[in-house]
């Protein structure tokens, strides 16, 4: 990455590369006008917006049918996936100081945003709900969807007991556990599943 380095740049929304339309061939970031300042604002950013559309899942008072809650889900959050996406390149194939920096303040806000989402009641209602009543057969749900539903569901029920113990207040605010390097200096705490961060 021919730029990163340290700098001082405007990081705000309007002046992100990471948060803008990428116009340029097949859709390739701008990976020469990105520096590692501009990554923690495009995740709040990101976070801010994914929790929002989850939230609106969740509060849907419709009764929950695929495409108002399944495919809903799955679709949310674009943002995120274009933000983790770069980063996550860069992290493994260009990393450098500043970048395991960075990973290391983003564990724990990752984990936090996502164990919200898993241990959201209402929605985890929802999901239950057409699961249980097999709205959409499994064979179906994993063509359109790509993953194994029987696993996922399972470890959403995992999740949902964990919520209704004494952890769920610690997981929701965020663990208190600081981010973990390996001796040479490679950040491991991205690659820990947020599940683990409330059943361990």
């Amino acid at each position: 990455m021919a730029s990163m380095k340290k700098a001082a740049v405007d990081a705000t929304p309007g002046n992100n590369p990471l948060l803008e339309d990428w116009s340029g061939p097949f859709g390739v970031p701008p990976f020469a006008r990105i520096e590692p300042e501009h990554f923690m604002p495009a995740f709040a950013h990101a976070f801010a917006d994914h929790a929002g559309e989850v939230a609106a899942v969740a509060a849907d008072r419709a009764a929950p049918t695929f495409a108002n809650t399944i495919d809903a889900l799955e679709t949310a959050g674009q943002t995120l996936t274009r933000v983790s996406n770069v980063f996550d390149l860069l992290a493994s194939a260009d990393t450098n100081d500043d970048i395991l920096g960075i990973e290391r303040e983003l564990a724990p806000l990752e984990a936090k945003h996502w164990n919200r989402i898993l241990m959201d009641e209402a929605l985890f209602r929802r999901v239950d709900a057409l699961w249980r009543e097999r709205l959409v057969p499994h064979q179906e749900l994993r063509v359109l969807l790509g993953v194994d539903v029987v696993r996922d569901h399972r470890k959403t029920v995992l999740v949902a007991k964990c919520a209704a113990q004494r952890q769920r207040q610690r997981c929701l605010a965020g663990s208190d556990r600081p981010s973990d390097a390996d001796p040479q200096g490679r950040s491991v705490a991205h690659e820990r599943n947020s599940l683990l961060y409330c059943v361990s």
